[in-house]
C-alpha cells in the first residue's frame, strides 16, 4: 500500500519536474557547487588540522608562554629569554622561538601589509 504511494508520489514529481527544466538544472548546479565547496573545505581542514604534524613525536611539543602576573594572557616569550632557557633548562630536547607581526612597507610605489615570521633555529 505506501508502496503505490510511493510510486505515484515519483510519478507526479517527475512530471512536475519535467514542465520546469530550469528549476531542474539551477537546483542541481546548486547542490552540486555545494558539495564541491564543502569537499574541498573539509579537504583543506583534514590536511591542516586533522592530520599529525611533520615531526617525530608530535605529542610531545609545547608551547611555552610567559606572563607578568598582572594579566591573565599569556606573552609570547623573549628571544633572550628562549636563549636562557636554551641553555640552562634540562626539561627540553631542543627549544626554537618564533615571533609573527604585520608590517606595512612601501613597494613599489604603494602601501603594502605584509604578514612576517622570524625563527629561530
Amino acid at each position: 500500500m505506501w508502496f503505490n504511494d510511493l510510486l505515484l508520489d515519483l510519478k507526479f514529481a517527475f512530471r512536475s519536474l519535467s514542465k520546469a527544466p530550469a528549476f531542474v538544472i539551477v537546483t542541481l548546479a546548486t547542490l552540486g557547487l555545494g558539495v564541491g565547496a564543502n569537499t574541498a573545505t573539509f579537504s583543506v581542514l583534514k590536511s591542516i588540522a586533522l592530520n599529525p604534524l611533520p615531526y617525530r613525536d608530535p605529542d610531545r611539543l609545547v608551547m611555552i608562554a610567559e606572563s607578568d602576573g598582572r594579566t591573565t594572557n599569556p606573552q609570547d616569550i623573549a628571544f633572550p629569554t628562549a636563549e636562557d632557557l636554551r641553555q640552562s633548562a634540562s626539561s627540553f630536547e631542543s627549544l626554537s622561538v618564533f615571533k609573527d607581526f604585520d608590517i606595512t612597507a612601501i613597494v613599489a610605489a604603494s602601501w603594502r601589509h605584509r604578514n612576517v615570521i622570524l625563527a629561530s633555529e
